[in-house]
């Protein structure tokens, strides 16, 4: 029993943490406020998924700063009515303790940080 025990908690450890470190790179975002939404502007950022191979988010900013973001919760896969395939997760940001949620979408071409019902930032490829 202690070596079912045990091989099943090194089973579940190595599904937590063996998560693979991944990158994207966005060139522009758009910013929606209170459900308005306002212009594309152009950025240079680059985002490092599963930083050190934790479940922490990493943003690095053209200007040379970077952010980190802890995942809280479970990553939820999901699809939008369109179709879209993401991953859905909830992080705590590092700086100033804000939640909120990041989504990534699994064509690639763009992430999403929710605030708040039509508060949110998008950036594309």
């Amino acid at each position: 029993m202690k070596k079912l025990f045990l091989l099943s908690m090194l089973l579940l450890a190595s599904i937590t943490f063996a998560q693979d470190t991944f990158v994207r790179n966005y060139t522009s975002y758009i910013n929606t406020r209170n459900s308005i939404q306002e212009p594309e502007k152009k950025t240079h950022l680059i985002v490092i998924f599963n930083a050190d191979k934790e479940n922490k988010v990493v943003f690095r900013y053209a200007n040379g700063n970077s952010r980190t973001f802890y995942q809280v919760g479970e990553v939820i896969n999901n699809k939008t009515n369109g179709g879209f395939e993401y991953q859905l997760i909830k992080v705590i940001d590092d700086e100033n303790g804000q939640e909120f949620e990041l989504q990534l979408f699994d064509n690639d071409n763009a992430l999403r940080l929710i605030f708040s019902e039509g508060n949110n930032i998008e950036f594309y490829k």
